[in-house]
């Protein structure tokens, strides 16, 4: 190499050195974490003390910060969600959504591109290098995530951007869709570029039923319930599934977020799924992650909706309406079209219509039905695993009350429950003020529509 080249190349170190400096005069908290190692060094405390303005959401266990502040940036990039997890004594590392479906709508092919390509241009310019690719995961056909690392003085940065690439599935084309743009900073380990661990762990077989029995508490007043259940904030996206999913793989041990588990999951941007569709993800998301998926209420509509257990109930509603003389519903006068002018009966659009006594009476006739979800809620419960619970809110009222109205489809995890009082103890992945929540074992009956565990394969 001549002398020509390595004095352009200390030149450009040089400039990235000062760009990084002046940029650093004035910075937002992941950009000073990357600047200055030391910062590493601060607990939970000194982050929240020191950044109050971000409005930092703790984790039940302590050790996870979660911001979706509009003050949010890196490297002068908009960050649609900061987390910070926590060892016991200092900061581990720092994840930031610099894109995500959910909170920032759909990106076209060439718009996703050209933000990668910018990112990844601004990490050469600071690091001075072009930095190495890593290992493209592509757990199923289609569905990839790539990464790229940079060292940036004592501090490792990977990105990873995660798509759907267009494909043909079932005779029908799907578009390609832009999942997440992640930026990961770690303290360098030595030896490596980055602090990531270079091998996953497999946490799945670290966790048995066995040790999920030390979190079941019960009190005099007749609560059991699951504890240890980290809460995690969906925020306005249509997550809930990948949410709800999340806090359970968290409880039991696997470190990740909501936004891995959409793309996995196939959640539909701003709008999440139907509850089918939220249900049939929760086992996708089982079978990656090395867990047993057990459905124990089936919200699946089968071969037709004539057959489905949706249809049953109409018809037991209906029996309820006419002996009080209420209006009786006809699933066909609530249809949505579709191109080529398929029908598709609105399921929420009925249930908002219906009314909540005679539909209570409708549920609660299924006395079998009634009385196996009392069982397996009860069963699961005092085995330390929490259910996830699929159900149409919006027609039984709710404390806190929900910020909007109107009756629609939602995933909830039930997390213990008191027969005493005859209640469940339930919990919603919408932030501090609904962690746990009641309410009476009829009333949740009532609006529910399915019921999944996510469990460790030695629970029965």
């Amino acid at each position: 190499m001549g002398y020509f080249t390595l004095r352009l190349k200390a030149l450009f170190s040089l400039s990235a050195v000062l760009f990084f400096s002046a940029l650093m005069a004035e910075s937002s908290l992941p950009d000073q974490f990357l600047a200055d190692v030391e910062k590493w060094s601060g607990d939970v405390k000194a982050v929240l003390e020191n950044f109050a303005d971000y409005r930092f959401a703790v984790s039940s266990d302590g050790k996870v910060l979660t911001s979706n502040s509009d003050k949010l940036s890196f490297q002068e990039f908009k960050v649609w969600e900061q987390r910070l997890y926590f060892s016991e004594t200092a900061l581990d590392r720092i994840e930031l959504y610099l894109y995500n479906k959910g909170d920032a709508g759909e990106l076209e092919k060439e718009e996703f591109k050209n933000l990668i390509d910018k990112i990844c241009a601004r990490l050469e310019q600071i690091s001075g290098s072009r930095g190495v690719t890593g290992k493209v995961s592509n757990d199923r056909p289609n569905y990839y995530v790539n990464r790229r690392s940079w060292k940036v003085g004592d501090v490792g940065v990977q990105i990873e951007w995660a798509f759907v690439n267009a494909h043909r599935s079932n005779r029908v084309m799907v578009p390609f869709r832009a999942e997440f743009v992640k930026a990961v900073l770690t303290p360098v380990r030595a030896g490596s570029l980055t602090g990531r661990p270079s091998v996953k762990p497999d946490w799945a077989k670290l966790v048995s039923g066995r040790h999920l029995l030390k979190n079941v508490e019960q009190n005099g007043a007749g609560d059991v319930w699951v504890t240890g259940i980290p809460m995690v904030d969906q925020g306005q996206k249509g997550y809930c599934a990948a949410a709800s999913a999340e806090r359970v793989l968290r409880y039991y041990g696997w470190q990740g977020d909501q936004h891995e588990i959409a793309q996995l999951a196939d959640t539909a941007a701003q709008g999440g799924t139907s509850l089918e569709g939220m249900v049939a993800a929760i086992s996708v998301v089982g079978k990656r992650y090395q867990l047993s998926s057990r459905t124990l209420l089936d919200p699946g509509s089968g071969a037709s909706f004539e057959k489905s257990g949706f249809n049953k109930l109409i018809e037991q509603y209906n029996r309820a309406a006419k002996s009080v003389d209420a209006e009786i519903i006809d699933p066909m006068d609530y249809c949505d079209t579709l191109p080529n002018n398929v029908k598709l009966i609105n399921i929420m659009s009925i249930f908002e219509v219906m009314n909540i006594d005679i539909l209570k009476e409708a549920r609660l006739s299924r006395t079998q039905e009634y009385q196996r979800f009392q069982q397996d809620v009860q069963a699961y419960v005092r085995q330390g695993v929490p259910l996830f619970w699929a159900c149409v809110v919006g027609k039984i009222s709710e404390t806190p009350a929900l910020s909007v109205s109107g009756a629609f489809g939602h995933i909830r995890l039930i997390i213990g429950f008191n027969a005493r009082e005859n209640e469940l103890l339930y919990s919603d992945s919408w932030g501090a003020g609904h962690a746990l929540k009641r309410i009476k074992v009829d009333d949740a009956w009532t609006m529910t529509f399915g019921l999944t565990v996510l469990k460790p394969r030695d629970v029965r």
